[in-house]
């Protein structure tokens, strides 16, 4: 009497696992490439939106209005922009962030991910009349470099974006 097989032999199932193995080991660092990336296109959209938010804040209130790295749920002073930032109105002239004055508050950044300017920058005031400065004075560009942690020359086109803001508030990207 024949009996007639039907499933896979352990030598089938075998070789089926060591394909499916050798296709993972190929496929995980182009994976891990592309949830690096994708995190850092969010980080950079992430400050060029809380910039334009504090652009069209100002324009629309007729008031300056200032971003700042924070430190809690105030301004730090320092030009760290990784802790994350906030946006306030400046209602009183001061130049002091109030309780009533918040706009928003963003977190910091990713970790892995840090962020720095190309000049000293603890915080950007955006003017009413579509301009833009630091509070210790006007500038003609300023850039904002946010690069993922592994970061090198060989890969930086990859791993870093770079945000040029304008005198007049107009942004543009560029990658590493």
């Amino acid at each position: 009497m024949k009996y007639k097989s039907c499933g896979f032999s352990l030598v089938e199932l075998v070789v089926a696992f060591a394909m499916v193995a050798i296709l993972a080991a190929i496929a995980l660092p182009d994976f891990h490439d592309l949830m690096v990336v994708n995190r850092l296109r969010t980080q950079t959209h992430r400050f060029i939106n809380a910039m334009n938010m504090a652009r069209s804040a100002a324009i629309k209130e007729n008031r300056y209005v200032f971003v700042c790295p924070r430190q809690g749920g105030h301004c730090s002073g320092n030009h760290d922009w990784t802790t994350g930032w906030l946006i306030f109105t400046d209602r009183n002239g001061n130049s002091q962030m109030e309780n009533d004055e918040k706009i928003q508050v963003f977190e910091e950044l990713r970790k892995g991910f840090s962020m720095g300017s190309n000049v000293y920058v603890n915080m950007l005031v955006f003017s009413p009349m579509w301009e833009i400065r630091r509070k210790s004075g006007s500038f003609a560009m300023i850039t904002f470099r946010i690069c993922s942690k592994g970061a090198t020359l060989a890969n930086m086109r990859d791993r870093s974006r770079e945000i040029v803001i304008n005198a007049a508030g107009r942004m543009m990207l560029q990658f590493g």
